[in-house]
């Protein structure tokens, strides 16, 4: 597998592994806590290129679907059957409102 399509896993990895909890009301306080840096092998099962989602089954049998943006211009060089080594850094950032 070439660099590309690992920093293609990798940039799928960070856009999609980004959790946000949001809220209507107006923020008084954001908190970003970042994560540790994690690295994984994944394996394509199923690809929409209409839609641009991929699931992935991690190390462990689960199942992930993720979605690819556009920027990430190379994916139609991803393949069924492609194993992709993944690092990424999970975050959290997490919105504070007054109640209503």
């Amino acid at each position: 597998m070439g660099n590309g399509l690992i920093r293609i896993a990798r940039n799928i990895a960070v856009a999609t592994m980004c959790a946000t909890i949001a809220s209507p009301a107006i923020a008084q306080k954001t908190v970003t806590r970042p994560g540790a840096t994690e690295t994984t092998t994944a394996a394509i099962l199923r690809m929409d290129l209409a839609t641009r989602h991929v699931v992935l089954r991690n190390e462990d049998g689960s199942e992930t679907r993720v979605f690819v943006p556009p920027e990430f211009t190379r994916f139609d060089e991803l393949r069924i059957g492609d194993t992709l080594t993944l690092t990424y850094t999970e975050a959290v950032l997490a919105s504070v409102a007054r109640a209503k």
